[in-house]
């Protein structure tokens, strides 16, 4: 599969924190970059018009003799300028935010004042005075600029995380003002986004992952929904721009050097999704439509031709199957299987106490000869339906091992709608249009496809696998 926008990273470095903003029908990607030949960061530019075709421009904002690195910000389009807004740390190591602007939203041109003041009452001077995200309150008539920051604190037991607030009138002469939230549990709420959705509005931030409160107006209080999190843990520091039409939630998955907790900064760019928010404030989040487009029309049915069955009682229908294992295991097995696919099936479990497999990348028991039950290697998404959890561990035989992954998906009714992308080492698994489970998977780069259930019955329905992308 092309990596293309569908996991984009530059060829000269990894992709970091997002900062999208849409103007004249083109969708602009400005990012935070690693590069492994400068080792500096700087923002990266790509852009799209459809989120197939891109274009890779020039980096846009580079650190010179007066910044040793530049962070995370955001981008307004307004009147007709592109107007960039950053933190960079000085020669001097103190954190300061700046202003570029460009008229073609690719060569910008620094503002060297910082914007603002040194002296910060009711906040620490450190290394959280970065990641600043400007947008126009139409309550105030006038910009709002919202950061990551601390309050000053000498409690080592508490969490100083806040959201600094700045205004304008003319975005080049801001008031500092008091924090604007106290999340009261973070170290800093990184790469803040606040913006209105329906008829309110949401703030993102990262913390461990990106969360989603909401608010009646951009001055608070910020209350968590059902869901404080539709992408969970390897989905980092999201960022969301609007066309018009929807809101596109972009952020990026990190490098791993093993199949483990590990995270190292920068990576690929997850798959874009739209994020949505219902009345009760549940957000969620499902891949654009636009990432069909990758895939042909043409798909491979799962039916017996396809799946080797084994235990169990299996009954095959167009799109899907049932299997029956109330009293032992049921198995099916895929075999010659590309290492890069795209699975969409909707699942039902039925049953008291009934578990549902996904095997992935898997192989038969090499001492066994040829397929017999069990694998044992690969990875498996585990589908609880007692606990409401999918579960994501490596598959091994003889002993336990630990969690990748876990996230919740609504099991009151023992369905799931499950869209699932596996993309050289990264796997996106969609959950019912609403949430995500990310990560990497190094260990095992290829193998093939089995399905399991044990303690009840599970229903494939809808079922269609793509091998292949469009390049």
């Amino acid at each position: 599969m092309k990596r293309g926008l569908l996991h984009y990273a530059p060829e000269d470095g990894w992709f970091g924190d997002p900062m999208p903003v849409y103007a004249d029908g083109v969708y602009h990607i400005y990012y935070t970059k690693l590069s492994d030949k400068q080792g500096w960061l700087c923002w990266g530019h790509v852009a799209t018009r459809d989120w197939k075709e891109y274009q890779e421009l020039p980096d846009c904002l580079l650190p010179d003799d007066r910044d040793v690195s530049l962070t995370t910000g955001s981008v307004l389009y307004h009147e007709g300028v592109y107007h960039a807004f950053y933190a960079a740390c000085g020669t001097d190591g103190i954190y300061r935010i700046f202003s570029a602007v460009s008229r073609d939203g690719v060569l910008f041109e620094k503002n060297r004042e910082s914007l603002l003041p040194e002296g910060r009452p009711g906040y620490r001077g450190d290394d959280t005075w970065r990641d600043p995200c400007v947008f126009w309150n139409p309550a105030e008539s006038c910009f709002w600029m919202v950061f990551c920051a601390r309050r000053p604190s000498q409690n080592f037991n508490s969490f100083p995380g806040v959201l600094g607030l700045a205004k304008s009138a003319d975005l080049a002469h801001w008031r500092l003002c008091p924090p604007l939230w106290e999340a009261g549990y973070t170290t800093a709420p990184e790469c803040p986004d606040l913006f209105p959705i329906g008829n309110r509005w949401a703030l993102l931030y990262y913390w461990h992952e990106t969360r989603i409160r909401y608010a009646d107006s951009p001055a608070g209080p910020f209350i968590r929904g059902p869901v404080i999190s539709p992408d969970h843990f390897d989905m980092m520091a999201g960022k969301r721009l609007s066309d018009g039409r929807r809101h596109i939630l972009l952020g990026w998955i990190p490098r791993k050097s093993c199949d483990c907790g590990e995270r190292i900064w920068g990576g690929h760019m997850a798959c874009p999704r739209e994020l949505t928010l219902n009345e009760d404030g549940r957000a969620g989040t499902r891949f654009l439509p636009e990432v069909d487009a990758w895939f042909p029309r043409e798909e491979e049915p799962l039916n017996e031709k396809r799946l080797t069955t084994d235990g169990g009682s299996w009954s095959f229908f167009p799109g899907g199957f049932t299997a029956r294992a109330e009293t032992a295991p049921a198995f099916a097995y895929a075999a010659d299987m590309p290492a890069d696919y795209r699975l969409r099936f909707r699942l039902r479990l039925q049953g008291a106490w009934p578990t549902a497999m996904l095997l992935l990348r898997t192989e038969p028991d090499s001492r066994r000869g040829a397929f017999a039950q069990p694998v044992d290697e690969g990875y498996q998404l585990i589908w609880e339906k007692e606990s409401g959890l999918l579960r994501l561990r490596e598959l091994y035989m003889w002993d336990q091992r630990s969690d990748l992954a876990v996230v919740p998906w609504r099991a009151a009714e023992g369905c799931c709608q499950v869209d699932l992308l596996l993309h050289g080492d990264l796997l996106e698994v969609g959950l019912d249009g609403e949430s995500s489970l990310v990560c990497r998977l190094l260990k095992h780069p290829k193998g093939d496809l089995a399905f399991c259930v044990q303690d009840g019955v599970m229903q494939l329905q809808d079922g269609v696998l793509w091998t292949r992308a469009e390049s």
